[in-house]
């Protein structure tokens, strides 16, 4: 079965979610958090916030663009960065930075 690339490639024809297309789209976003793991690594996901551990190597646009992939918001504007939390420089690798993002 070819990995549906949005919840919404999901729905039959009526609308409803097929489980067997859910559970594709689902191992396939497991596949790509193990490939970016060495970019971003999702911290906590919570329904309004997610924080992650970003290598400081990549742009904020690339953070939100990975967040926005790897784990969508369901809304519109999906996930943008909590501008009044400034990025934290990770305690186990200061070669990386933690980042709130809400959405």
């Amino acid at each position: 079965m070819k990995y549906p690339d949005s919840l919404d490639e999901c729905r039959g024809p009526d609308g409803t979610l097929d489980l067997e297309k859910v559970t594709a789209w689902e191992r396939r976003i497991n596949e790509e958090r193990v490939a970016y793991a060495g970019e971003l690594v999702f911290l906590r996901e919570k329904l309004l916030g997610v924080q992650v551990c970003a290598s400081k190597g990549i742009t904020i646009e690339r953070v939100v663009e990975l967040v926005n992939r790897l784990n969508p918001a369901g809304t519109r504007n999906g996930w943008v960065i909590d501008e009044s939390l400034a990025p934290v420089v990770c305690a186990d690798d200061s070669g990386r930075l933690h980042y709130v993002l809400v959405w």
